[in-house]
């Protein structure tokens, strides 16, 4: 793979674990930061390999138009990875879906405007794919994860069986914009719908889903569990997992794959919760798991043995890591930090 890509949202964990995986294949690379307090030191990013000739940072802002002119200028293709990840908001809608949606169109507006990006791969998620329509029951027997788009207004009135849900919203919303963009437009975008991701990350901090994997298990952090675990098993029968390296892999197999085309759902492993803590528990005798909420967060949920990636298997792509291989990476790195 050779060229010059952007990544916009380069200092998050996908987005700056996608830096790494394009300088290690050679590239040159465009990424876009944006400082926040607590999070103004770009060091991992600027000592990767290669980074010094072939990596330059930009400033940009997903609610600015135009800011991302100047990092796409030149690419020839574009990794959409940047969205608002905060659970903890005053306004929602405004802080989050909004936010999303036109930062997403933002940032197109100047893809289009670059004319160098013969493709855009955008970073969805399986929040936007999950198999449950307004009434809140499951499709059992759909004829693609693919097809299906998250039941947005079912989430925005049922906020306490989801408690993330802007997110869920946001992300379903934006990638739909997207795709209706791109249409507009005439403008190649393909977009993978990663789900909750795991394994080793650069970043100066625990990522929010590395968290979910490992830290809400532990005792104490039940609030954390209740509120990702309960979200994710309400809204897709399963909490389902992916390795970071597959995730990046993916989304760099996608912009490679000339008949990409449309949405993939990036997800070869789903578990129950209490799956989950029964595996750490075995795995990490040393390793205290908490009982109190494993029957709670997965009481009324049918099982969901459907939701997991077909599309992008069927295009060529093939994962390579496993449970044990996404828990070790988790939990080994997460542990390290935590102390």
């Amino acid at each position: 793979m050779e060229g010059t890509f952007c990544v916009v949202g380069g200092d998050g964990f996908i987005g700056s674990s996608l830096v790494k995986s394009l300088l290690d294949r050679g590239c040159s690379v465009h990424a876009t930061i944006f400082p926040t307090p607590g999070k103004e030191d770009f060091h991992y990013l600027q000592l990767l390999p290669g980074a010094h000739e072939r990596l330059k940072l930009f400033n940009a802002d997903l609610r600015m138009e135009g800011c991302f002119d100047s990092p796409i200028q030149g690419c020839q293709g574009v990794f959409l990875v940047a969205s608002p990840m905060d659970i903890v908001y005053n306004d929602p809608e405004n802080e989050v879906v909004d936010v999303a949606i036109k930062g997403t169109l933002n940032v197109l507006k100047s893809c289009v405007k670059a004319r160098s990006v013969k493709r855009v791969v955008l970073t969805s998620s399986s929040c936007a794919m999950s198999p449950l329509n307004e009434q809140g029951e499951f499709n059992t027997k759909p004829n693609s994860v693919e097809f299906c788009w998250s039941p947005v207004h079912y989430f925005r009135t049922n906020t306490q069986k989801f408690p993330i849900w802007p997110y869920f919203v946001s992300k379903t919303l934006a990638e739909q914009k997207a795709l209706n963009f791109a249409a507009e437009n005439n403008l190649d975008i393909v977009t993978i719908g990663p789900s909750v991701v795991g394994g080793p990350f650069i970043t100066p901090y625990i990522p929010g889903s590395v968290q979910a994997i490992v830290l809400s298990f532990r005792p104490g952090n039940e609030k954390l569990l209740m509120s990702v675990g309960r979200s994710i098993m309400s809204a897709f029968g399963t909490f389902p997992v992916v390795h970071i390296s597959d995730v990046c892999n993916a989304h760099i197999f996608l912009m490679e794959q000339p008949t990409a085309q449309g949405r993939y759902l990036c997800s070869p492993h789903g578990l129950s919760v209490k799956e989950i803590a029964e595996f750490l528990t075995t795995r990490y005798s040393h390793y205290q798991i908490t009982d109190k909420l494993q029957d709670v967060v997965d009481s009324a949920v049918p099982p969901n043995t459907q939701f997991k990636s077909g599309k992008l298997t069927e295009l060529g792509f093939s994962f390579k890591y496993g449970l044990e291989e996404i828990f070790d990476d988790s939990f080994n790195l997460t542990t390290r930090e935590a102390c």
